[in-house]
């Protein structure tokens, strides 16, 4: 019995843990049973427990070891029954690591800091060993040999040591810190038979040979950090690192010289999976190579677009045009568009922006913006789009951009993203040719195609090449969209069913061609490579003769013929979707320490980076539909709590699977959460799937909300008015309806229907106090403060302002309280108040600043410009209106952009830069016809009357005024309509046309109208008076505006008063010391503030 047990333990190098055994009386028989637990009663240590859970594993015939979750870590592996001592022949491959400078790095070191580190150093290697698959024969001095292949091969074992060795070299950061050294080691893999068998007094399992010698060999020729191979492991692993070639090197021991490679680095997963058989397409690839060639040649870009039907090969094709590129000198990049659990800001676009920024779903927040700074400072992209590429990284946006973004409205951030990531591929081609992978795009949505259009476009002066792959159902690539593209070449490519030679070709890298079985599988597919390469490969893995009828059916096969965990696995995977995390899969079958290596090996899934993907979306979807339903559901719950608070949107999407009724209320979290970030079309989605099975009245409501909240801002205005009204008629208490009906109102109002918009606040007002919502009631004040401003209703405007803002610094909340002084601000401006509105305006600017309310800011930083204007601080305005130009153009912000424009024209006429001024106004009138806002146009064209009337154009001067009173007519008067009169009598010739537009003019002021009218129309017509000496006129329209500025006095009406007495004195021929000195103080007044206008007259006056 003990010595059953003995030989068991040592041949997992376990020997240390007999006397356990011996204490707790466990022959062979009862080891067989041991469990966890029954390890940790016995007082063994995790490190041990886990490895004896493999040796009784193994004991019993069936046992997996685990691979580290690192990226490119070879997973599973199988161990079998323990080979007797009696010893065989076996392949082998052979790793020898040595400490590098061991006896100097220890030679002033004690003997008890020395086991330390060999401690840390053993535990590192030996586990990293063990996670590959291989075994540690032994422990010589600081070395560690470990054997691949023996007493388990697994196929690949070469390739597992060359993998293990680069985990090794990785590890010794952490083996360093840990005892304080700089530790590196040097490393030799070689290949070939030896003996593997039980020898010495305790028949040890080791393995003898030649290539065990070779790799301790290479090892000591090896440098710091390095792993050299010899020829065979060279030969095994070609297609999966890349190496030096280092020539025949003459080793010590060795009678002749050795050929060794150094290993440079690890082909990446997605490469390998080449190894699949390619047989056929030769007129496609010669196609494709023409483009390339043609590309590279050129220096100009095309788009190859392969279509075709499902299992066709359109993946195995791109991988030939990856490799095919590759030694072109193409630099290549890939991305998928996924049907199903994509995953949060793991969209095609996101993975390729990774992808050229060299860096993965795994990187730190700390590489991505190491990585953002690498391409500012690169050039590849511009500071003003870091803004984007912090999105498009899923960075946070630090305080300065935070506010900038949210001030853009979504057609803005989604057109920069855009701008941005065509702009990076752009100028990274400069340097390096360039090819983009996209495939299937039959399951894009409208914003990714967005994105390929845009790149299609930019890439027409680029030595680039995108790929894009499509089912010929679905497919996407519209008239419309190529109209997007520009001038750049699309070849299109259709992919068709194998020709018969081609697919028994393929057949031959499986079975003799001649072979009827191959024949008849030739035969069923019929020209499918995917069908035709599953059949094969199950028929590799089975006895029976029998060729299944469908894809359905061989891979069902397949998963039959798995181990009980693996089968549980690849169900799980498939309830996950088409790309997987490694730790998603480890959750839903319970088992944290799984890894997928056999499901690699069977070729049913391949590793993506730090995930997995399916071998192919029909693969997926066949063992997903030969799930039960109850399976299904309870996987799908299962992935559902996972990813709650990981990722709500999958959360929403797998309980939506499960037919689970929480899945409404799942989509409405998520889809806040997608407003929160500003990707509102991800919103309208989330709210459109979860309003298709909700049946709550009030989540109802509060998806209905949700979603016309999200249309409001992709400008579906009229969706969202339908949408609000849908919410307030299902809304089950008063809370909700009066938020649907204030959300209705907005949207009423931006669609200028203000009577509906009014009737729908009133009940939202009374319903909110009903309850007690004093936040949803400063909103409402808000509201109607903002309809009542184009309307005239002053006093109402400045009442419900107030409240809000009462309201709003009674709860404390500072965007409200920004947008309740934004209000009062237009308020005070609509009263004429223009001092306190620009106190006011400031003070909602200062807030938006500090808080980071970018597009409440955006909205309002003109006006404190506009109202400086009636300070007479005129330079100060013209400086406002040029940041506030900036900020708009830069958020696209048209209707800002307008008015800060207007500003600057209006500005620098005044201070006598009219050539300038000409420019800003036809600037500002370009965006007020786009935008179709006839009252702000009218105001800019006559403002360019009479730039055009000082420049002496008098045929413009006309033209402009009659553009601007007939824009004015359209939408009436009561806004700028006695302000464009009075221009239009300024420009006039005809004496009574002037006397006519002045009596209307003074007709609507006197019946009311937009405060700022009395001040603009006196300002004209007091010149127009002077102009004509007309003394008496221009006193009184003097008069007026100081009546009408009396409540709150202003800088620039009270200067034109006085200067239009002033001059009305000094023309009447009663220039008075006084006089004199009142003319002197106006005109040094007007040189101080840059005024050029009303100079000359002044200066007239004193030299007369």
């Amino acid at each position: 019995m003990l010595r059953d047990v003995r030989d068991w333990l040592s041949r997992f190098n376990l020997s240390e843990h007999l006397q356990s055994f011996v204490d707790n009386e466990i022959d062979l028989d009862a080891a067989r049973d041991l469990n966890e637990q029954d390890l940790r009663e016995m007082g063994l240590a995790m490190g041990p427990r886990k490895k004896l859970l493999r040796a009784i594993a193994a004991l019993n015939g069936d046992a997996a070891t685990t691979a580290p979750e690192a990226e490119g870590a070879l997973q599973p592996v199988v161990r079998q029954p323990a080979l007797e001592a009696a010893g065989e022949r076996r392949e082998v491959t052979v790793l020898f690591a040595d400490i590098c400078g061991y006896t100097k790095l220890t030679g002033q070191m004690d003997a008890e800091a020395v086991h330390a580190m060999l401690t840390a150093y053993f535990e590192a290697a030996d586990s990293i060993v063990e996670s590959f698959g291989g075994s540690v024969d032994k422990h010589i001095g600081d070395c560690v040999m470990a054997v691949f292949g023996a007493p388990v091969s697994h196929g690949n074992d070469p390739e597992r040591a060359v993998r293990a060795a680069a985990a090794i070299h990785g590890a010794m950061q952490s083996v360093s810190q840990q005892v304080g050294l700089d530790i590196e080691v040097h490393i030799g893999v070689a290949s070939g038979q030896v003996v593997a068998s039980g020898v010495g007094v305790n028949e040890s399992y080791t393995v003898t040979g030649e290539s065990v010698n070779l790799a301790s060999r290479l090892t000591d020729h090896a440098g710091p950090s390095q792993t050299l191979l010899s020829d065979r492991v060279m030969q095994a692993v070609e297609a999966s690192c890349q190496v030096e070639d280092l020539g025949f090197r003459s080793l010590k021991g060795l009678a002749d010289p050795v050929h060794a490679y150094k290993v440079l680095s690890l082909v990446n997963a997605e490469s390998r999976s080449r190894s699949r058989p390619f047989v056929g397409r030769q007129a496609e690839l010669q196609q494709v190579g023409s483009v390339l060639t043609t590309t590279a040649d050129t220096a100009t870009g095309h788009v190859i677009y392969l279509r075709g039907e499902a299992g066709i090969g359109k993946t195995r094709v791109t991988e030939e045009i990856e490799a095919l590129a590759g030694k072109l000198g193409f630099a290549v990049h890939r991305a998928l568009v996924l049907d199903f659990g994509a995953g949060k800001d793991q969209d095609a676009i996101r993975s390729l922006v990774r992808s050229l920024l060299s860096v993965t779903t795994a990187s730190s927040q700390q590489d991505f913006q190491a990585a953002v700074d690498s391409a500012v400072e690169a050039g590849i992209v511009d500071p003003d789009q870091i803004v984007f590429l912090n999105d498009l990284l899923a960075l946070p946006q630090p305080a300065e951009l935070r506010s900038l973004y949210s001030a853009m409205d979504n057609v803005r951030r989604n057109q920069g993203k855009c701008e941005t990531v065509a702009s990076m591929v752009s100028r990274i081609s400069e340097t390096c040719k360039l090819v983009l992978i996209v495939e299937d795009v039959h399951w894009a949505e409208k914003i990714v195609l967005d994105h390929l259009a845009e790149l299609t476009r930019v890439i027409s002066e680029s030595p680039a090449v995108l790929v894009m792959t499509s089912r010929l159902e679905g497919d996407p690539i519209s008239d419309s969209w190529r109209g997007m593209t520009g001038s750049t070449p699309i070849v299109s490519i259709d992919l068709r069913p194998l020709r018969q030679a081609d697919a028994i070709a393929l057949a031959a890298e499986f079975f003799d061609a001649t072979d009827n079985f191959a024949r008849s599988c030739v035969e069923r597919a019929d020209g499918n490579p995917l069908f035709l390469e599953q059949l094969l490969r199950g028929a590799e893995a089975t006895a029976e003769d029998a060729v299944p009828g469908s894809i359905q059916s061989i891979v069902q096969a397949r998963v039959d013929d798995l181990a009980p965990n693996d089968k549980l696995a690849i169900q799980a995977a498939a309830i996950l979707g088409q790309r997987f995390m490694p730790e998603a899969l480890q959750n839903l079958i319970e088992d944290p320490t799984y890894t997928a290596q056999r499901l690699i090996d069977r070729h049913l899934i391949r590793p993506d980076g730090n995930a997995f993907l399916f071998a192919h979306a029909l693969v997926r979807d066949a063992v997903y539909n030969s799930l039960l339903t109850s399976s299904r559901t309870r996987l799908h719950e299962r992935a559902a709590d996972w990813y709650e608070d990981r990722d709500p949107a999958l959360s929403a999407q797998h309980l939506d699977r499960a037919g689970n009724p929480r899945a409404a209320a799942a989509y409405l979290r998520a889809a806040r959460g997608q407003e929160e970030t500003l990707h509102y079309e991800s919103a309208v989605e989330l709210c459109t799937r979860g309003l298709e099975l909700v049946s709550k009245p009030d989540e109802t409501c509060d998806l209905n909300r949700a979603l016309a909240d999200a249309l409001l801002n992709t400008r579906e205005t009229e969706r969202a008015i339908a949408t609000f009204r849908a919410a307030a008629e299902i809304a089950p208490d008063g809370e909700r309806r009066a938020r649907s009906l204030s959300g209705l109102a907005a949207a009423l109002r931006i669609a200028d229907r203000h009577m509906p918009a009014f009737e729908a606040l009133d009940e939202a007002e009374q319903l909110a106090a009903e309850v007690g919502l004093t936040a949803e009631l400063a909103y409402i004040h808000y509201l109607r403060g903002n309809l009542c401003f184009p309307l005239g209703r002053i006093e109402e405007c400045m009442a419900e302002h107030s409240q809000s803002l009462r309201l709003a610094q009674q709860i404390q909340s500072p965007r409200a309280e920004a947008m309740a002084q934004s209000g009062l601000a237009d308020a005070y401006y609509l009263r004429g108040h223009m001092q306190t509105a620009s106190e006011r305006f400031k003070a909602c600017v200062a807030l938006c600043r500090q808080h980071g309310f970018g597009q409440i800011e955006v909205s309002n930083r003109h006006m404190i410009g506009w109202s400086r204007i009636h300070l007479m601080e005129f330079r100060e305005a013209l400086e406002d209106g040029k940041a506030s130009d900036a900020l708009a153009m830069e958020v696209r912000n048209n209707r800002s952009a307008m008015l800060s424009k207007m500003l600057v024209g209006i500005m620098q006429c005044q201070l006598g830069d009219l050539t300038s001024a000409e420019q800003s106004l036809r600037d500002a009138d370009e965006i007020a016809q786009s935008m179709g806002s006839s009252n702000i146009q009218a105001q800019g064209l006559r403002q360019l009357a009479m730039v055009y009337k000082r420049l002496g154009d008098q045929t413009r001067a006309e033209h402009y005024a009659d553009l601007a009173l007939a824009a004015i007519r359209q939408v009436g008067m009561t806004f700028i309509g006695p302000t464009v009169l009075a221009a239009c009598a300024m420009v006039s010739d005809d004496p009574q046309q002037r006397c006519a537009f002045l009596d209307e003019a003074e007709a609507i002021l006197e019946s009311g109208c937009v405060a700022h009218n009395h001040l603009w129309f006196a300002e004209i017509a007091i010149d127009l008076a002077l102009d004509r000496q007309d003394w008496p006129t221009a006193l009184r329209y003097a008069d007026q505006l100081e009546r009408q500025t009396a409540a709150q006095p202003l800088a620039w009406s009270n200067f034109m008063a006085r200067r239009a007495r002033a001059l009305a004195a000094a023309g009447s021929g009663r220039m008075d010391p006084s006089t004199r000195t009142e003319l002197q103080v106006l005109k040094q007044q007007a040189e101080d503030c840059g005024l050029a206008s009303p100079l000359p007259a002044l200066i007239k006056a004193l030299d007369g």
